[in-house]
């Protein structure tokens, strides 16, 4: 069996990032020996791989815990690229006694942090025939970050990524807007890059399909749900709120998710934000609801990470959108009778009075054959790997 390095950072299982590398590694798994170093197993450690530690160290103390949430809080805002940029010695220092020890067809590094791409530099120096991939979990140059702070941090992360893109062999990206906005503004060959969206988790559809009925019992009114994040300036949530709020229609939104305080309902009987679940109880929720609400980034080539799930599940959606040029459209119009409006409080409210007149009538199936894990990995390893 063929050995595959895979290089991650400080991976939280349940961020969109870490449910990527669960999923890429419990499939690559049955066709590869993956050896996984990571910042702190203790934190992110995927079964059927051998994981290695750069760091082991636990915070027992509280005011040791406090000082670390600092100093990473001062490193994140005044760092560049981030604060990883002080942990690549340690990298590629244990990457070197990995490869002096271990034949690899490929190593793949996840990204983010984007200092990885430095340990990337590292290891095309000591192994320059490897097969090299970074695996972009979003855009560096083209970040929402860049949109919002300016042209000196866009040039700025421009002139970085071009100067280490050339060491990699493939750079995997999300979908089609990242890959054209990256071989345009690089002036690399479009081979080089290759799109693997986010994927459906099968286990979460089985979940939804087998477990819990198809569709909502009925109670009074009609109960949306949202379960994601919000952003400032970026997606929110406020023109929704109003819109529900100044219904003349039995409206209720449950919300769930890592929600910060400044995007929260106030006190409402129609809305009600109800924290972090888990994704089993997540599959329950979505299953009881009458209809799903998604909102769109406002600009931006980036795509929200559960809009395929949230397709794949065949309830009745209300997509909420700003951008006409957004890639999210891409995959809604893959599918029919979703309802579209844009994030103004009369064209919400229109999208409200059609669901509560004709509510079980948009559900229409959504192909999501195309991304599950399963076959996303399969195009991962005829495109990327092999």
């Amino acid at each position: 069996m063929k050995n595959i390095l895979f290089i991650t950072a400080e991976i939280h299982p349940n961020s969109a990032q870490g449910v990527r590398y669960v999923n890429l590694f419990k499939h690559l798994s049955q066709h590869y020996e993956i050896t996984h170093l990571t910042y702190n197993s203790r934190l992110f450690e995927p079964g059927n791989c051998k994981n290695i530690s750069v760091n082991n160290t636990r915070m027992n103390n509280k005011l040791l815990a406090i000082l670390f949430k600092v100093k990473k809080y001062l490193f994140n805002k005044f760092s560049f690229p981030d604060r990883f940029i002080f942990e690549i010695k340690r990298y590629n220092r244990i990457i070197k006694q990995i490869l002096n020890n271990n034949h690899f067809e490929a190593i793949i590094i996840g990204m983010t942090p984007f200092s990885f791409y430095k340990v990337g530099k590292h290891i095309r120096n000591l192994k320059p025939e490897i097969n090299l991939i970074a695996d972009l979990s979003d855009p560096f140059a083209g970040s929402v970050d860049v949109i919002k702070h300016g042209a000196y941090l866009k040039k700025r992360r421009k002139t970085f990524e071009k100067k280490y893109l050339k060491y990699f062999d493939k750079i995997v990206v999300l979908n089609e807007k990242i890959k054209t906005f990256y071989y345009e503004t690089f002036s690399l060959p479009e081979e080089m890059f290759a799109v693997l969206e986010q994927g459906v988790d099968e286990n979460f559809l089985a979940a939804f399909k087998t477990q819990y009925p198809q569709t909502a019992q009925k109670t009074n009114g009609i109960n949306l749900i949202y379960a994601g994040g919000f952003y400032k300036g970026f997606r929110e949530p406020f023109n929704l709120y109003k819109s529900i709020e100044e219904s003349l229609f039995d409206i209720h939104l449950d919300i769930y998710g890592g929600i910060k305080k400044k995007f929260l309902p106030n006190k409402s009987d129609k809305i009600i934000y109800h924290g972090l679940i888990s994704n089993s109880e997540l599959v329950q929720k979505y299953a009881s609801a009458d209809v799903v609400v998604m909102i769109d980034n406002s600009f931006g080539i980036q795509v929200p990470g559960k809009t395929i799930e949230c397709l794949a599940i065949s309830k009745p959606i209300l997509f909420i959108y700003e951008n006409s040029e957004s890639p999210t459209l891409q995959y809604v119009r893959e599918a029919t009778g979703i309802i579209i409006c844009k994030n103004e409080i009369t064209d919400i409210k229109k999208a409200l009075a059609i669901i509560s007149e004709h509510n079980t009538e948009v559900v229409k199936s959504f192909d999501y054959s195309r991304y599950t894990w399963i076959y996303l990995v399969d195009k991962y390893m005829e495109n990327v790997i092999e």
